[in-house]
């Protein structure tokens, strides 16, 4: 598909005022990074028309050539105006043969849904040697803590934090990613933390907008879900350290906890 389809094609969420969609353009490969001639990594290019700069959040599934789903990935990025592409690096498959990306969901900086695909993607590639395990710089040791932060002292949170607790091995730049969920499992809000860290156990924390919780009339507790530990930078590369599908819940709180 060229671009000039792809513009057609996203011109109806334009009007819409859609600020990116998918514009269906895809393309794999594998990563060996300890070099021992066996795939680490599954790499899925995403491609994105974009109508307004802004942050981006993409998500994502990747399912074995059976029809389970293996695992999850997201990436967060900065986009300019134009054709352009996110990458999700997919760590643990052990299943040979063509793999299948599903699921994909495209957020804007507010978290807003604004884009999802169910069945994107079948990989060109058919991934004959496939070494599982993710890399082991930092790892999330599961230990959460959650509080209101209140910062005008108004009497209402401006943003839910979420402590999170990480060992790392390695020295260097961090960044944790997460959503919550209400009860529902209805999305509410994204967060990111980027951090310089030095060898041993760290906090990292996600702010959660306090005024979008409110928004949604949601009541507490809420699901911290798709927790993601990426280390180094758009300059340096970003691979993916840890993943939690289902991280943690939250203490409970009201909607009108939060800041108006």
């Amino acid at each position: 598909m060229n671009f000039e389809i792809c513009i057609v094609e996203c011109q109806q969420d334009a009007i819409e005022k859609r600020t990116a969609c998918f514009n269906k353009l895809y393309s794999d490969y594998g990563t060996d990074t300890n070099m021992n001639g066996l795939y680490d990594i599954i790499t899925t290019k995403i491609g994105i028309n974009v109508f307004d700069s802004g942050d981006y959040n993409v998500s994502g599934s990747l399912y074995d050539p059976s029809g389970k789903e293996i695992i999850n990935a997201t990436n967060h990025a900065h986009l300019h105006f134009g054709a352009k592409s996110v990458l999700l690096e997919f760590y643990g498959s052990k299943s040979i043969g063509t793999h299948s990306l599903k699921n994909l969901s495209l957020y804007d900086s507010y978290g807003n849904l604004i884009d999802h695909i169910d069945d994107a993607y079948f990989t060109k590639s058919t991934y004959d040697l496939i070494e599982y395990g993710p890399l082991t710089r930092a790892k999330l040791t599961g230990n959460f803590s959650d509080y209101g932060i209140d910062e005008d002292r108004d009497g209402l949170y401006d943003y839910l934090n979420v402590n999170a607790e990480v060992d790392v091995n390695m020295p260097g730049e961090y960044s944790l990613m997460g959503y919550l969920n209400d009860l529902k499992n209805q999305r509410l809000v994204w967060a990111i933390d980027h951090r310089n860290l030095s060898t041993g156990n760290h906090t990292m924390n996600l702010g959660f907008n306090g005024k979008i919780l409110r928004k949604s009339k949601a009541n507490g507790p809420y699901n911290l879900l798709n927790a993601t530990l990426f280390s180094g930078s758009s300059y340096t590369g970003i691979y993916i350290c840890d993943y939690l599908q289902e991280a943690y819940t939250t203490c409970s709180y009201n909607f009108s906890d939060f800041e108006i």
